[in-house]
């Protein structure tokens, strides 16, 4: 895929279990661009008639080659919201 001009790779993509809404779905999505890996977390939620999505990477584990978690504390704000 091109993002900005910028080739990557999508090297996997792994379900996530994750509970916040009504129903959600949650995928790591790791891509890599000039050898770099990158990992970007993606979730997708339902509150009554609303759909959400969010992605989210933390540019200091990034830097570190470092996993992160989903932002759960963001996410389930977010999801409170729509209630």
């Amino acid at each position: 895929m091109t993002i900005d001009g910028e080739k990557q790779q999508v090297t996997k993509v792994t379900e996530e279990k994750l509970t916040v809404g009504e129903d959600a779905v949650a995928w790591t999505v790791g891509t890599k661009t000039d050898d770099e890996p990158v990992e970007t977390k993606v979730v997708v939620l339902r509150q009554g008639t609303t759909l959400a999505g969010f992605s989210s990477f933390n540019i200091a584990a990034i830097s570190r080659g470092e996993a992160f978690e989903q932002p759960t504390a963001v996410i389930d704000a977010q999801a409170a919201k729509l209630g």
